[in-house]
This record gives C-alpha cells, structure tokens and sequence, in this order.
C-alpha cells in the first residue's frame, strides 16, 4: 500500500484569474486564492486548464499537491 502525503485541500476566494501562454503550448491557468489571512498561488494545466474559467470573487474549492519554488 502506497500513501501519498503531499495532498492538498483547501476552500477560498479567488483574487486574480489569469490564462499563461506557455513555450509548449500547453495550456495553463494561475489563480491566486484567498484563504483565510494567507493567499495562495494554484496552477492548473492541461484538460483542468482548458475547462477552467474564472473571476475575481469566485468562491473555489482546490484539490491537488504542494509544490514550493524558490
């Protein structure tokens, strides 16, 4: 049985909503979401990316991994 740690869930309003034009082509969206005193920087690609459309207000529910970059 494998168990994956790094998950992440968490509910919160979006501020900004921006689509990324990436080298690949690959489709990308950046949201940055309010939630509670901290805001957090969500990246989609792909499928997710394509189906994904949204504005500053939006209340959202995120589901996926933490990845920290310097």
């Amino acid at each position: 049985m494998q168990f994956d740690i790094n998950k992440c869930h968490i509910t919160g309003t979006v501020e900004k909503f921006d689509r990324i034009a990436t080298r690949t082509g690959t489709p990308m969206v950046r949201a940055m979401v309010r939630c509670y005193r901290e805001t957090l920087q969500v990246v989609a690609f792909r499928d997710l990316a394509e189906d994904t459309d949204l504005q500053a207000g939006d209340r959202v529910e995120v589901r996926g991994r933490i990845q920290n970059t310097s």
